[in-house]
């Protein structure tokens, strides 16, 4: 037998609710092997089948589940994904336009994009209308940050 050289997965994906996988493997010799077969599973069915065996298992894992999410929302990727998830319920887009720092909280300046700043200053000017709030931000971002604002504007620096 050829010494292996590569095993990767071949085909993969995901439509609706079915999902499918071809494994390879790719010998020196350039010949390749399918290892295994074609897999496609109706996830929906899988979930049925199995209905029973995750019911459970969260019924048992209760407490390990809560301080796995807890321990994944501290982190960089969890903390994106809550925001993300927090604009999306509120029908807004999220596409940040400078770096989340601790201690920042997210401003949409308008449907779409989202600033962070200060969570004291948005609270702050909280309590408004959705237009007057949003000037009142972007009226605070001009005076103390300019860089900031002057991105949001399309505006480069050197032209001020």
């Amino acid at each position: 037998m050829y010494k292996k050289t590569k095993f990767f997965n071949l085909i993969s994906g995901a439509e609706n609710s079915f999902s499918w996988h071809i494994d390879t493997r790719i010998y020196e010799n350039g010949s390749f092997k399918c290892k295994g077969t074609i897999q496609i599973r109706d996830n929906n069915e899988y979930y049925q089948k199995n209905k029973e065996y995750y019911e459970e298992y969260r019924l048992n894992n209760k407490e390990y589940m809560r301080e796995y999410q807890n321990k994944y929302k501290k982190t960089s990727n969890g903390r994106e994904a809550k925001m993300k998830g927090s604009s999306k319920q509120r029908g807004l887009g999220y596409m940040p336009l400078n770096e989340w720092k601790e201690g920042d909280c997210q401003h949409h300046i308008n449907d779409e994009h989202v600033v962070f700043i200060p969570k004291e200053i948005h609270e702050k000017y909280s309590g408004t209308s959705l237009e007057n709030h949003r000037k009142l931000i972007m009226d605070w971002l001009y005076d103390n940050d300019l860089d900031l604002w002057l991105i949001l504007f399309g505006v480069k620096k050197d032209n001020v």
